[in-house]
């Protein structure tokens, strides 16, 4: 199986007095995020908001990559599997 995330551009939204660190796209909440303190749950915010873009990214490079007959990270198509929900 094959899922995609949520489609558009995900945000890390900063906590406030009423509500803790979120990811939010398409005026949509995605998630609440939770951790240690303040800084912790706005850097786990930002890492999970990064996450389509930089999974984009990684697979456009191991293309390229085998593309053009070079060597491909040992771990880079497993982290891309385990992004997909295939490991």
């Amino acid at each position: 199986m094959n899922r995609q995330p949520t489609p558009g551009d995900w945000e890390a939204k900063a906590e406030n007095a009423y509500v803790c660190a979120q990811v939010w796209c398409d005026g949509r909440i995605l998630a609440d995020v939770y951790g240690e303190d303040r800084a912790t749950r706005q850097a786990n915010a930002e890492v999970m908001a990064a996450g389509p873009e930089l999974l984009a990214q990684l697979e456009a490079i191991i293309t390229q990559l085998d593309a053009a007959g070079l060597i491909v990270p040992p771990n880079a198509r497993s982290a891309v599997d385990k992004a997909r929900g295939r490991a």
